[in-house]
């Protein structure tokens, strides 16, 4: 079954997130990073053909989970900003409700005639969605939900392990919502969940198959102890980019599974972090910690990075194809590419690689505000360290 509702949930609802030191640092200085780095303008958000641009538009990102509660007071509104740049520029270029950035919902657990009843029963599809909408402005989601989060709570009550058929059953909505993300196009999937099996010959198919179509995908590293193997897929690099959770010293949770030598393993962090609770639930805002909450930070901060790669206005094509390449490009476009840039942006500390939210303009780059010394860090680890 999955590793994804063995997060730890509080139990209480606020109706804005409280404070906390460090966690609003991060974010800020994230939010930062967009809004003075990021030079987006309402023009980027219309994805166009012949622009003279392969890759443009927001960026799509696909939500595996428990579903998402649509109809969420705070998702009629646009992502709450934290700094003074952020609320300043969302001023000045209207920002879309969050509830107009789920682009598209599928039911893959639900009955027939439910395909499109999203609802979220457990919680953590909404918390996951609202965090990849509050880290990456302007990406756009694709929600499927592909488990209820019942079945697990389930086999965690009476102690039994699932059976074989109950492993195929949940592996196969996992299976079928890659199949649709693929169908949408979206260029990156947040899997906030894993296997403690290796998974079938179909869902491994359906990974290699988003790939092969330019998608990355992100997993979750699982929770359940530092003694125990990481959770599937994210332990299969051909498959997916692993994360898992720091703690405020950006030190492995003790919920964490050890790094693997064999792969590099991705931190953000992943402790008592906020982010919207479905209104059948409590509603407002919970806390939540566990790998799948680090998993949607990353997944967030690697469409900054499509986003930026993805702007239209501060360079023309032919420059972009002089500094980069569309072969390089494709290639950062992938799970493998991704990683490789990733790797080359983060800080190792004891065989983890620490995100920063500084991306590529951590303060010891030096590239200031040209987004073209920016562009030429990102193509740096593909031109110096082919293959």
């Amino acid at each position: 079954m999955f590793a994804l509702t063995d997060a730890s949930i509080t139990n209480d609802s606020t109706p804005a997130p409280e404070k906390d030191a460090y966690l609003d640092n991060f974010f800020e200085t994230l939010e930062e990073t967009w809004y003075n780095r990021i030079q987006w303008t309402p023009d980027d958000d219309e994805a166009t053909i012949n622009s003279g641009f392969h890759w443009n538009g927001p960026v799509k990102i696909a939500v595996l989970d428990t579903g998402v509660d649509l109809g969420h007071e705070d998702f009629t509104k646009p992502a709450r900003r934290r700094t003074k740049i952020g609320r300043k520029r969302a001023k000045g270029i209207p920002e879309k409700t969050q509830r107009e950035r789920i682009i598209a919902v599928r039911n893959f657990v639900g009955e027939p005639g439910e395909e499109n009843d999203v609802t979220d029963e457990f919680g953590h599809g909404t918390h996951i969605a609202g965090l990849i909408m509050a880290v990456a402005p302007r990406a756009e989601l694709y929600i499927a939900k592909v488990s209820t989060g019942k079945e697990i709570s389930g086999a965690q009550q009476t102690g039994k392990g699932p059976s074989k058929a109950a492993k195929r059953k949940a592996r196969r909505p996992v299976e079928e919502a890659i199949r649709w993300a693929i169908e949408q196009k979206v260029n990156i999937i947040n899997l906030s969940l894993g296997f403690p099996q290796l998974g079938s010959y179909e869902l491994n198919l359906a990974l290699d198959d988003a790939i092969m179509n330019g998608i990355i995908v992100f997993a979750a590293a699982a929770n359940h102890g530092n003694n125990n193997a990481i959770a599937w897929p994210a332990r299969s690099p051909n498959l997916a980019i692993c994360v898992s959770s720091s703690d405020k010293f950006q030190k492995l949770s003790p919920f964490a599974p050890q790094p693997s030598p064999e792969f590099p393993m991705f931190v953000a962090p992943g402790e008592e972090v906020w982010s919207q609770w479905p209104t059948n639930l409590g509603g407002g805002f919970r806390k939540m910690s566990g790998t799948s909450v680090s998993t949607p930070i990353a997944v967030g901060m690697a469409a900054i990075i499509l986003a930026f790669l993805n702007m239209t206005n501060v360079w023309d094509p032919q420059v972009k194809e002089d500094w980069l390449g569309r072969i390089y490009e494709r290639e950062i476009r992938r799970t493998r590419g991704m990683r490789k840039l990733l790797t080359h942006l983060c800080r190792d500390r004891n065989g983890v690689k620490i995100l920063s939210p500084h991306l590529m303009w951590e303060d010891n780059h030096g590239i200031g505000d040209d987004p073209i010394q920016a562009l030429n860090l990102i193509a740096w680890p593909f031109k110096s360290m082919k293959g």
